[in-house]
């Protein structure tokens, strides 16, 4: 995360998005850009790689791009030692045209966080993934994370639908048997094992592309 960040930082100009898996990545990056901020100036302003970086490749990977620059470093400071991050990636990496996260189901609860930070930029779920498997891809990007709904991709896994609202259906549904408006909790068979697995997730079938289903993660 250290290197990361420092390589973003003096590379600057050059970062167009900025991108994780899951929203909380994101996140948990800017905390550790707040607690390391004045180290990674300090880096920056000597051209002088932190000791506590031990690592033999990461040491010869930074060396080759930490070089000193006092003119950044007073930048970076700048903005960084404000009250209020607010808007801090945009500032941070003017450059930026959008923040790519999974900002849906579980990861919801952390959008309101990230607009504080993101300064206007566009958050964009590109797809659904898990640990279990890679669910489905968003077909419309730039729609707002509460509307995102997810086409699923049936050669990932085998997937199917436990009814959680209709009592006189209990055995589980594959794609083709699905119904608009309805809600399903997701289950997993993959080839790594898993059968029937029980993701944990709620999904309401929000349309279809073409005959493809297409759930919001609930």
């Amino acid at each position: 995360m250290y290197c990361q960040l420092l390589i973003g930082l003096i590379w600057r100009d050059e970062v167009v998005t900025v991108a994780s898996v899951f929203a909380t990545i994101v996140l948990r990056a800017i905390k550790f850009l707040k607690d390391h901020w004045k180290e990674l100036c300090s880096n920056i302003r000597s051209g002088e790689i932190s000791d506590w970086i031990t690592d033999s490749g990461y040491r010869t990977a930074l060396s080759s791009i930490v070089k000193p620059n006092p003119q950044l470093a007073d930048s970076i400071q700048n903005i960084c030692i404000c009250k209020s991050w607010e808007g801090i990636i945009q500032k941070r990496w003017p450059k930026t045209n959008f923040i790519t996260a999974i900002t849906t189901g579980a990861m919801s609860q952390y959008v309101e966080t990230l607009k504080f930070y993101r300064g206007g930029l566009p958050l964009v779920s590109m797809f659904y993934a898990c640990s279990e498997d890679f669910c489905g891809i968003n077909l419309e990007p730039l729609t707002g994370p509460s509307h995102v709904s997810y086409t699923f991709i049936p050669n990932m896994a085998y997937f199917e639908f436990l009814p959680v609202q209709d009592d006189t259906e209990t055995e589980p549904v594959d794609l083709v048997h699905i119904k608009l408006d309805q809600y399903y909790e997701l289950l997993v068979t993959s080839a790594a094992g898993l059968n029937r697995y029980k993701v944990g997730d709620v999904l309401k079938v929000t349309g279809f592309h073409s005959s493809t289903p297409q759930f919001q993660f609930l």
